[in-house]
């Protein structure tokens, strides 16, 4: 455990922050591999290296390419949503941190070039210490401090990155439309190749393919949860003509709404 100066209180006395990391490591995995759900009893960091990562936490969804970090806060449950395509390779940090300036980064999607001689040099700290004994766990302690600063400082150093957040939720605000990449791109003053192409990056699919995913979980859980009629939960996704709702559920899944309902239900 490492004292970060925490900043000064009301009463002009400084303030002491803790700052102490139990493990670091960095893991490689094949392609088609799937997160283990966990409980965290400490806060996590993953950063990935390589190929993408597919995460959920608190219901949410979390896609992490190369470059991207994510912080998870302690007392939540994480698992995978769904297995990655391709090798992937991340590092993974599990700490405690009582500074709260860092509260900012929990949460968040935020990007670390992995090549930075800075970075890299830090990681490999993090690696090379996290399987020390703990006679050197202050030397561990002070790269994850040092890499903390590094996220700190870059939070808002990719806009592009916000962005393609906020089209997450613009997809989920209107799902009832047909949606486009030409009228999110509009929407982003982005041209679609650009938008198409930073999308694919952070979140390992096309905007189609997500779109596509999310109007057919809405559709299932629409279909397996509630007794309207099939015509409206095709409208519910954004198809007007409930022959074409039929053919687009059939050709992803297989099986008509109705089979599917019956099924599930």
């Amino acid at each position: 455990m490492i004292h970060i100066p925490g900043g000064v209180r009301y009463d002009k006395v400084e303030v002491q922050a803790e700052l102490d990391v139990s493990a670091a490591y960095y893991i490689s995995v094949p392609d088609g591999w799937l997160h283990k759900e966990r409980f965290l009893d400490l806060s996590e960091l993953i950063c990935v290296t390589e190929g993408s990562l597919h995460l959920a936490v608190g219901g949410e969804e979390i896609s992490l390419s190369a470059g991207d970090a994510y912080l998870f806060r302690k007392y939540t449950t994480l698992s995978g949503s769904r297995a990655s395509e391709g090798a992937c390779s991340f590092y993974t940090v599990s700490f405690y941190c009582t500074l709260e300036k860092y509260d900012v980064l929990y949460g968040k999607v935020l990007h670390i070039s992995s090549r930075s001689s800075y970075a890299e040099t830090l990681f490999n700290n993090l690696s090379f210490f996290g399987s020390k004994e703990r006679g050197e766990g202050h030397l561990l302690d002070a790269s994850f401090a040092l890499l903390l600063e590094v996220l700190y400082d870059s939070r808002n150093r990719e806009p592009e990155r916000v962005q393609m957040h906020g089209i997450l939720g613009y997809i989920s605000e209107h799902i009832s439309s047909p949606l486009t990449i030409e009228e999110i791109s509009e929407q982003f003053h982005y041209s679609s190749d650009y938008i198409s192409k930073i999308f694919r990056q952070q979140f390992g699919v096309t905007i189609k393919q997500y779109i596509i995913e999310k109007k057919l979980s809405v559709a299932k859980r629409l279909l397996t949860t509630s007794d309207i009629s099939v015509k409206q939960v095709g409208q519910a996704v954004g198809f007007s003509d409930p022959v074409l709702f039929e053919k687009f559920f059939k050709y992803h899944t297989k099986m008509t709404p109705k089979k599917y309902r019956g099924l599930y239900m």
